[in-house]
């Protein structure tokens, strides 16, 4: 409730559509994720995203960080029709002149190479099992770039998928027929041995 009236607050003082409203929303959605109050949850995260990209655009870490948020929530609950809002939310603040791809669907479908990820002696002795998101940024030849756990997965099972999807290549992403960078994420599911 404190976390609402100071949100409401925010919006009074700065208005609806104010970086600092926007980041109140991705907190309360945070603390309604942690609760797996996942509906609560998607709804400030929405919020958050239609502020930012309004006001710092998709290249913005802020605008990153929601959407990673976003993601985590759809892709925990496997909710398809969450995936293609955010594509939609995405592409909406999609400068003309940027010509990047982001993939919602789990990314294993196009790659070409895929590393296989250990499962850690340090998890087997702790019998940790889970699924471990790993959001990756792919350049123009399908090399990936850039990879990190975007969901806080499992300890020592997200280093290692985090291990694997760096070494990854994927059949590159095309926009208008022609190789583009790309964001995406793969999805690993580790089980108890």
């Amino acid at each position: 409730e404190m976390i609402k009236r100071s949100l409401a607050a925010k919006e009074k003082a700065l208005g609806s559509e104010h970086a600092i409203v926007a980041e109140a929303f991705l907190r309360l959605g945070q603390f309604y994720r942690a609760k797996k109050s996942f509906e609560r949850a998607t709804e400030n995260y929405r919020r958050s995203l239609l502020i930012y990209g309004k006001v710092s655009g998709i290249s913005s870490p802020e605008f990153d960080r929601a959407i990673d948020e976003f993601y985590c929530v759809a892709a925990v609950t496997d909710n398809k029709k969450l995936l293609e809002e955010l594509q939609g939310i995405w592409r909406q603040f999609l400068p003309p002149h940027v010509h990047e791809v982001f993939e919602t669907e789990d990314l294993k479908g196009r790659a070409l190479v895929l590393p296989k990820p250990d499962y850690p002696a340090a998890a087997r002795d702790r019998r940790l099992a889970g699924i471990v998101i790993v959001k990756v940024e792919i350049d123009e030849t399908g090399k990936v770039t850039s990879a990190r756990d975007m969901c806080q997965g499992p300890p020592y099972l997200s280093e290692s998928a985090v291990k694997s999807a760096q070494g990854a290549v994927f059949k590159p992403a095309l926009f208008g027929g022609v190789p583009v960078r790309s964001k995406g994420a793969i999805r690993y599911n580790f089980v108890r041995r």
